[in-house]
């Protein structure tokens, strides 16, 4: 009932601030059916905007109704849904004592939109609205893995970022992390938990600092022991860049971790 009354009161005051409010974690016990008549009324007062269309779609998921939601959702085009979620950041992400929650729509978005999704923290991080190691943190508890496991989500995301203009710091590392993902995972022999957003071929196509970091990896692609798509995907990938400005060491580490997985699978 309090909460039904805040959000009352910024209708009357600033109507444009109700979907902000309702996105507050204090909110999180309003009705559903009493945020979204708030939200039905915006539209018809002419306050209609991607923000209000994003919380609709978030409002009908609590309410369980999928048809409103996918309805909203489809209301957008992806850029501009992506905006929508820079303007409200706590539609897919909140805090609750200094952790890192996805929000129901956000694991709705996971099983139906995750190129959505990535695209969407991505925008977030590249408007500083998320930090690195947030956005890391943010993917790992939406997959339910641990500190020490990479879901196929967050691998996803480091992909999508080096398809993004970034400063060459941030790709150093970038790369290190995705090699270090691929060769661990052809070495466990261990496929990714969920279907890549992205192929090599996309990335080699979305990338002009893209290249071969051996021959070896198209021999051990035409390899008949990796005849399996996983694994000669993962191969593929591992034709990320040296980029230039990588230290000795950085080069040395990388290329002797690909010297070890082709001696073990001669």
């Amino acid at each position: 009932e309090l909460a039904a009354k805040v959000v009352q009161m910024f209708y009357v005051a600033e109507p444009k601030q109700v979907p902000h409010i309702l996105c507050s974690p204090s909110m999180k016990n309003i009705n559903p059916l009493t945020a979204m008549s708030y939200l039905r009324k915006l539209d018809t007062s002419g306050f209609s905007s991607i923000l209000v269309t994003l919380t609709k779609a978030a409002v009908a998921l609590k309410m369980g109704d999928l048809d409103m939601h996918r309805n909203e959702m489809k209301s957008h085009s992806e850029m501009k849904l992506v905006c929508g979620f820079i303007l409200e950041p706590r539609l897919l992400v909140q805090q609750r004592k200094g952790q890192i929650v996805p929000t129901e729509l956000a694991l709705h978005l996971k099983e139906t939109q995750p190129g959505l999704l990535v695209a969407s923290v991505l925008g977030l991080q590249k408007n500083n609205k998320i930090g690195i190691e947030e956005a890391d943190s943010f993917f790992k508890v939406l997959c339910a893995k641990d500190e020490d496991t990479i879901p196929q989500l967050l691998v996803d995301f480091w992909e999508a970022q080096l398809v993004a203009c970034l400063p060459d710091v941030v790709l150093q590392e970038l790369f290190f992390k995705l090699t270090s993902q691929y060769i661990w995972r052809l070495s466990k022999r261990q496929p990714p938990d969920t279907t890549p957003l992205r192929t090599s071929e996309d990335l080699i196509n979305a990338c002009s600092h893209y290249g071969l970091i051996h021959p070896w990896v198209h021999v051990l692609i035409s390899s008949d022991s990796l005849a399996d798509k996983n694994y000669t995907e993962d191969l593929s990938k591992l034709q990320l860049p040296l980029f230039r400005s990588w230290s000795h060491f950085q080069k040395t580490l990388l290329l002797a971790s690909v010297s070890m997985f082709c001696v073990v699978h001669a």
